[in-house]
């Protein structure tokens, strides 16, 4: 299982740590936190606010590929 969390997130606000905490750490868990990116995984400046969702962007490339490197470590059936 991999959770991946932009830290300025508006539209999930909800603290990985204690997610994180509460669920415990299980084999094969991996959390992922970027500070600068939204809950669209773009990067924003400064305080999250409802307008930066309205302006194009990329999503970050790192995530990308720490999500590729997820999938590929997966086992093949």
């Amino acid at each position: 299982i991999i959770v991946v969390k932009g830290a300025n997130d508006r539209l999930l606000p909800a603290d990985v740590d204690e997610w994180e905490a509460a669920v415990g750490r299980h084999r094969g868990l991996e959390v992922k936190r970027y500070p600068s990116l939204n809950h669209l995984f773009i990067a924003g400046l400064g305080v999250p606010r409802p307008e930066e969702y309205a302006v194009p962007g990329h999503v970050d490339q790192g995530m990308m590929d720490d999500l590729a490197g997820w999938v590929r470590g997966l086992p093949r059936r």
